[in-house]
């Protein structure tokens, strides 16, 4: 019988962003094979103690939970107060904002000497910052959108001189959040302050933007500088009246995480920051793919419609 990778699923977290990962991990705890998989619900509740649940449910619930407390240095975890070992082969984090995405966890996991899905430290206190972030893409040459910053404690900056540098509408959004938390559009002064204001709640620093329209594209990148590898767009992959179905892409792509990392990782550093002019090179040329499969399939509706 073949052994099952134990994978800890981590959700919940401190950050505004509680919900959403609990809704993010049900979606990947549903994707993995449990033929391959022995998976450990690993809550984190909004105080920042970590639970071991039997069930999504027990989240709302904790009173016969048991708390999950890490050793360093032993690859294990403990329950209280029964003293159960729980040894995972990879911690999988399905956690948005901060303590998550901002490097904590993934020092844990080094002191912990468990391999964990994602980028390492320093990759992950940089990405977290979007200001940090678009500095250096700027540095290696590749174009951002045009933004400003406010420090919580300055002046408020007026519209027009926004408006003058970064165009009529704006987005304002916390620099160190994950998701749309925090986030509003001005088009106005007064827009413009109670939009700094609700960002920071969040954040000290906080991010304006110029509204653009633009195309969204998720690209999932694995490994280091010129060995990085960007998946595929999806444009003909399970389409259904043109739209793509992902669920089978997300459940391929964690378990392709996964099986890298438990099986060809060596340490518990995943990673080291990106290469990006090589991930910008790799993307631009899945940006162009895409749109060639587009055009094409618009071409061929054409000519069927015809």
């Amino acid at each position: 019988m073949t052994q099952l990778t134990t994978v800890m699923l981590l959700f919940g977290g401190e950050s505004s962003e509680h919900t959403v990962s609990i809704s993010s991990a049900r979606n990947v705890f549903a994707a993995l094979d449990e033929t391959k998989f022995d998976v450990e619900l690993a809550f984190i509740d909004q105080s920042g103690k970590w639970w071991l649940l039997d069930s999504f449910d027990q989240a709302s619930d904790l009173a016969d939970v048991s708390q999950l407390v890490p050793i360093l240095g032993t690859k294990k975890f403990t329950t209280l107060p029964n003293t159960k070992f729980v040894t995972p082969d990879v911690i999988l984090p399905i956690l948005h904002g901060e303590n998550g995405e901002d490097g904590t966890v993934q020092g844990l996991a080094r002191l912990m000497h468990i391999p964990i899905v994602g980028c390492e430290i320093a990759t992950s206190a940089i990405c977290i910052d979007k200001v940090l972030t678009k500095q250096l893409l700027e540095q290696n040459g590749i174009v951002t959108v045009p933004y400003a910053v406010h420090l919580a404690g300055e002046p408020l900056p007026s519209f027009s001189q926004l408006s003058a540098q970064l165009g009529d509408t704006l987005f304002i959004k916390p620099a160190g959040c994950g998701s749309s938390v925090g986030v509003s559009k001005a088009r106005s002064d007064e827009e413009l302050s109670s939009a700094l204001d609700e960002a920071h709640k969040f954040d000290v620093k906080v991010l304006i933007e110029k509204a653009i329209n633009a195309r969204e594209l998720e690209v999932a990148m694995l490994g280091n500088g010129a060995n990085a590898k960007a998946s595929a767009i999806p444009s003909t992959i399970g389409q259904v009246n043109n739209i793509p179905v992902l669920g089978d892409l997300i459940k391929s792509f964690c378990e392709a995480l996964i099986y890298v990392i438990t099986k060809w990782v060596t340490t518990p550093i995943l990673s080291r920051m990106f290469n990006f002019y090589v991930i910008n090179k790799k993307i631009a040329s899945g940006v162009k793919n895409f749109e060639k499969s587009r055009i094409a399939a618009s071409q061929t509706n054409d000519r069927s419609n015809g």
